[in-house]
């Protein structure tokens, strides 16, 4: 498997400019490849294989922190403290203003489940669902701290991730709120990212390192070792990617990324020869497959680095 590096303002039609990149999401309704920057927004169209123009009404302001789907196509975009709605038909935003109380709230974490419903996090306010008319949240769940990551855990419940508390799980239906511990860890993981395996098995990243979530239960906890060369890169998670062949994909602060396969049952280090920086500098921030099973990689030098995927195959350690 062979790398590829790409400065975005060289790709025709992407719009990321001289941006890094710090959002990488498939829509797979369509294929479409969505990139989020700072301030930035740019579509690489699956039909195609090219970048078009994201054209829209509004400008995108701050850094673009999620992308998700909702069930009858349309594209949400959090980009704090906002939180916007791309419609693809009428290719234009529409910018939601939240009210707690009698003031303006900001969205800490967004998500769409598999039912298609939009899950919205307010720092020490809770957990709130879109209702059916689109315009209403209705706060299910109560909770005094702030939310990062939502995830669907079964058909009833979400995994919550949380700035400094760790993991809970909340139920959808009840509002009910159930913390889940480790024996003398999980107390204070601030939650990056939560990946969901194929083998149902769950991928906590946080600033420590990742968690493995089995059946409700934390089983292992991976980090860096120093005298462990197969063991993480770093502890601080940015993101966690399992793609199609099963293979775990991890983006860390400044230690490069991480590729696992079950095949090789250990971490292979990789660092590219092109990074601004040696090893110990490099951010990986987003990571996705795309249709035709590129790996794709958005770093804070920013570049976007691609891969195609083999089969068994791990990636070179360099490119």
């Amino acid at each position: 498997s062979v790398w590829r590096t790409y400065r975005p303002m060289s790709l025709p039609g992407c719009e990321m400019g001289d941006n890094a990149v710090y959002v990488l999401r498939e829509d797979t309704l369509t294929g479409d490849l969505w990139l989020g920057g700072n301030g930035k927004i740019s579509l690489l169209d699956a039909r195609s294989g090219r970048f078009v123009p994201f054209s829209c009404n509004e400008r995108v302001d701050g850094i673009v922190r999620e992308i998700c789907f909702g069930r009858k196509g349309e594209v949400w975009i959090h980009n704090y403290p906002h939180c916007l709605m791309y419609s693809k038909k009428m290719r234009a935003l529409k910018k939601y203003r939240f009210m707690w109380k009698g003031r303006t709230v900001d969205p800490t974490a967004v998500y769409v489940d598999g039912e298609g419903w939009l899950w919205i996090g307010f720092a020490n306010i809770g957990i709130g669902r879109i209702d059916e008319s689109g315009k209403r949240v209705e706060i299910v769940a109560r909770y005094e701290n702030t939310p990062m990551q939502l995830c669907d855990y079964g058909k009833d419940s979400l995994l919550m991730g949380t700035l400094s508390r760790g993991l809970y799980v909340l139920n959808k239906h009840t509002g009910g709120i159930r913390k889940l511990l480790m024996e003398g860890k999980g107390e204070d993981m601030y939650v990056n990212k939560i990946e969901p395996l194929s083998d149902g098995r769950y991928l906590i990243g946080t600033l420590s390192g990742i968690y493995v979530l089995e059946n409700g239960v934390f089983v292992q906890h991976l980090s860096h070792e120093r005298f462990k060369p197969w063991s993480l890169s770093g502890n601080g998670i940015h993101d966690i990617y399992e793609d199609r062949k099963g293979n775990v994909w991890v983006g860390t602060e400044r230690d490069g990324a991480d590729f696992y396969s079950r095949q090789m049952a250990d971490f292979v280090i990789l660092q590219p020869d092109g990074a601004e920086g040696q090893h110990g500098d490099f951010t990986v921030t987003a990571l996705v497959e795309d249709v035709d099973g590129r790996l794709w990689m958005g770093a804070e030098d920013g570049n976007l680095y691609v891969c195609r995927l083999q089969s068994g195959v791990p990636p070179s350690y360099r490119f």
